[in-house]
C-alpha cells in the first residue's frame, strides 16, 4: 500500500514538474539566452570584420600617400601592415593581388619559437611571400 502511494505521488510529481519545463518561463529563458548569445557573436564578428577594414585602410593610405607604389616592395608592405597585425589579433594573413600582374603577395603572422607560455607582440614575425 505504501509503495503504491509512493508510486502515485512520484508519478504525479513527475507530471507536474514536466509541465513546468513546457511553460512559457522556460521558453522565455531560452529566448533571452539566444538573444544575448547572438549579441556577443555579433560583436565578435564586427570586431573581426573591422580588423580586415583596418588592413584595407592602412594599405589604401600607403598607396594614396605614394609610400607604397611598387607591388613587390617588401619593406614598405611590412611597415604598413606590422602595426595592423600587432593591433588586431584576428588578422592571421593578408593576401594581395595586383591588376595587370601575375604576382601576388601573402603576409602571414608567425610566432617565434620560445619557452614562454605568454605570447608578446615582440614574439611575432611577419612572413612575406610572393609567387
Amino acid at each position: 500500500v505504501i509503495c503504491g502511494i509512493w508510486c502515485f505521488v512520484a508519478s504525479l510529481l513527475l507530471l507536474v514538474i514536466s509541465e513546468v519545463y513546457n511553460s512559457s518561463a522556460v521558453n522565455g529563458a531560452c529566448a533571452r539566452y539566444a538573444a544575448s548569445k547572438a549579441e556577443r557573436v555579433g560583436a565578435e564578428v564586427a570586431s573581426v570584420l573591422s580588423s580586415g577594414l583596418a588592413v584595407y585602410d592602412a594599405l589604401d593610405y600607403a598607396i594614396q600617400r605614394k609610400v607604397y607604389f611598387e607591388p613587390l616592395d617588401y619593406g614598405t608592405i611590412q611597415r604598413a601592415l606590422a602595426p595592423m597585425f600587432i593591433a588586431h589579433e584576428a588578422i592571421r594573413s593578408v593576401d594581395m593581388a595586383f591588376i595587370g600582374r601575375d604576382s601576388s603577395i601573402t603576409v602571414r603572422r608567425r610566432w617565434k619559437e620560445g619557452n614562454s607560455s605568454v605570447i608578446q607582440p615582440s614574439d611575432e614575425v611577419l612572413i612575406i611571400q610572393s609567387n
